[in-house]
């Protein structure tokens, strides 16, 4: 009987340690384009359909973005991120047409200056079409002290019908 009661009880210690790993290893935070916040000087140039966001037919030049980034971690820890998600549509790729670019950055809660911490640019990949790409990054999150958000550019040429646009954004320890 007490070999039994061992058992089950570290079968349930090994259940919950593997399920705070697994916990852990699923910490990130996701936003769909649409759920931006854009610039004014951009309002009459943008267009959000379901989760993407793009150029109103006709418009060109370059659209602002951003995105506020929250810690995910209910007991006030911070995160371990290291790698930046973009899903988007650049039809030209390297091409100079069209460029979705995203910065992600922090605010001092002290002083309000802002450092960037990762920058993804679409026209450093070949491949055209909607896709995801990511860049790894290295940095200590610290929500107490810093503010943090990306902020998304997409341009387009003028007289371009080109359609750039952005769809979602993911920071995660690792998607693969």
């Amino acid at each position: 009987m007490k070999c039994n009661s061992f058992l089950a009880v570290s079968g349930a210690v090994i259940l919950i340690l593997g399920l705070a790993h697994s916990a852990q290893a699923q910490s990130l935070w996701t936003s769909v384009a649409s759920a931006c916040t854009v610039d004014d000087s951009d309002l009459s140039d943008w267009v959000a359909t379901y989760s993407h966001v793009g150029f109103k037919t006709g418009a060109s030049g370059y659209l602002a973005l951003r995105y506020n980034v929250t810690n995910p971690e209910d007991d006030g820890s911070n995160t371990n991120w290291f790698r930046l998600y973009v899903t988007y549509r650049d039809p030209d790729g390297t091409g100079t047409g069209s460029r979705v670019r995203v910065f992600l950055r922090r605010t001092s809660r002290s002083s309000g200056s802002v450092s960037t911490i990762a920058t993804f640019d679409s026209n450093t990949f070949t491949t055209t079409g909607t896709q995801t790409q990511s860049v790894n990054f290295s940095h200590t999150w610290n929500f107490y002290d810093y503010y943090y958000f990306l902020e998304a550019e997409l341009y387009r040429t003028t007289g371009s019908t080109a359609d750039v646009k952005t769809v979602g954004y993911a920071l995660q320890q690792s998607l693969e």
